[in-house]
């Protein structure tokens, strides 16, 4: 306690226990341009502290107490969810990010690349035609274009996949796309 009453922390970590607040806190408030620093020869005053963090309306990320019985509990839980992950792993369940992101960009590839062709294709095949026989053409060419966005049947031999694609397929009905051969 310094002369005048006030509650001083001599280091950080001392101020986050003071404050209940985590040592990380502490260092991101310290870099604020605002905050009350540091009294030279006397430490970090608490009772500052506490009112500059009331002003900003900062929550502390509280320090939780680490008592062996907490920790155990957070051991057992950390040791159930690694194996609820490795079960799903086995049973197909999940896919690695990059298996995803693979996934996708073949799926947008192709489409883009028959999107951006489907012009040169229509053109030369809807010239000349009536205007109801033009629509279908372009209709048919539509959904062409559209099916370079759905999985391919290899899809249908992976948990994981095989949800995502009959997922892909409840969509295909809805936005009534068929199989690339409708008369839209």
């Amino acid at each position: 306690m310094g002369v005048d009453g006030d509650i001083y922390a001599k280091t950080q970590t001392d101020l986050g226990k003071q404050l209940n607040a985590t040592r990380k806190s502490i260092g991101r408030w310290m870099k604020e341009e605002d905050n009350p620093g540091k009294v030279k020869g006397k430490g970090y005053n608490v009772n500052l502290w506490k009112m500059w963090i009331a002003d900003q309306g900062k929550e502390p990320r509280a320090v939780a107490p680490q008592t062996k019985k907490d920790l155990d509990a957070e051991r057992v839980r950390l040791q159930n969810e690694k194996l609820s992950i490795e079960i799903a792993k086995t049973r197909g369940e999940l896919a690695t990010w990059d298996e995803v992101c693979h996934v996708l960009t073949e799926m947008m590839s192709g489409y883009v690349g028959n999107a951006r062709q489907m012009k040169h294709t229509i053109a030369a095949d809807v010239i000349g035609v009536d205007v109801g026989e033009a629509s279908k053409r372009i209709g048919r060419a539509v959904d062409e274009c559209l099916n370079e966005l759905s999985l391919g049947d290899w899809a249908k031999k992976k948990m994981f996949w095989s949800r995502v694609y009959a997922h892909q397929q409840d969509l295909r009905k809805r936005f009534e796309l068929g199989d690339g051969l409708s008369d839209l």
